[in-house]
């Protein structure tokens, strides 16, 4: 018995050796790797490294949509590189590589390509209207999102976004469900929280009052960012949210269509 006990003891201390020595030899090569493909990159060109998706669809994530949908709006010149595995320096997707430099956080990059390529979408506010906007925009980051999250990943069906059940339900839904209840929104019943998905849902609908983006008659970023979201609600996160976005926010369905029959004509009408 004390024999196999220290078998087992030293079994599970080599494959704890192993998965080390794997790991730090994988990170060395991807390290590696993604130095040798900066050096390839050409100058004064933005590098969107992003998710893979389906070209006649949104991407399911909405700082990579959000990101490349800035990208064209301002027709900046970028290349899409689509992965899973190669992250930023703080493990995230999407990032970007300009000059053989990188930048993270998709929020962070929009304010630096700004300033950059002097492409300001917002300069053309007022200062109440930026205030507002940036409201617009916590409600979709800090509300909105969590709505759709607890859908997507909670009560939704995997098929409608094209995950696989098994993903979803060993990998995706345990993150989700912890972050949901951290952030407060998992402690909600199903009801309350598509009770305040649909309050999110309404107040964006009223605010432009016929306006043709949020603010008037030109683009700004905060229109990106709805958009963005929106596309999640149209193409993927059928049900109860879906369901009211169609029936009462005509107006959020024409300012989804504006952008995309000028920016992503390739997408697939949405059914």
């Amino acid at each position: 018995m004390e024999i196999n006990l220290k078998i087992l003891i030293s079994s599970i201390l080599t494959l704890i050796t192993l998965y080390f020595i794997i790991y730090t030899v994988l990170k060395f090569v991807l390290v590696y790797i993604k130095k040798i493909r900066r050096e390839k990159y050409p100058k004064n060109v933005v590098i969107l490294h992003q998710f893979y998706y389906d070209e006649n669809r949104p991407s399911l994530s909405v700082p990579c949509l959000k990101l490349e949908t800035w990208l064209r709006v301002t027709g900046i010149n970028y290349i899409n590189e689509f992965t899973y595995l190669n992250r930023s320096s703080q493990g995230q997707l999407p990032f970007i590589t300009l000059n053989n430099i990188e930048y993270h956080d998709s929020q962070f990059i929009i304010e630096h390509l700004s300033k950059v390529y002097e492409k300001n979408l917002t300069e053309q506010l007022s200062k109440k209207d930026k205030a507002i906007g940036r409201a617009i925009l916590k409600l979709l980051e800090e509300s909105l999102k969590w709505t759709i999250y607890y859908h997507r990943f909670m009560v939704g069906k995997p098929f409608h976004i094209g995950i696989p059940w098994i993903l979803v339900k060993t990998i995706f839904k345990p993150i989700i469900k912890k972050s949901l209840f951290l952030q407060g929104y998992g402690r909600h019943s199903p009801e309350e929280v598509y009770h305040i998905g649909k309050q999110d849902l309404q107040a964006l609908e009223d605010f432009p009052d016929g306006k043709r983006y949020l603010f008037g008659d030109t683009i700004c970023n905060e229109d990106v960012v709805l958009f963005s979201f929106i596309a999640q609600l149209i193409y993927y996160d059928k049900g109860v949210l879906n369901n009211f976005l169609i029936e009462n926010c005509s107006g959020l369905i024409n300012h989804f269509n504006l952008i995309k029959n000028q920016y992503w004509p390739e997408w697939n009408n949405f059914k």
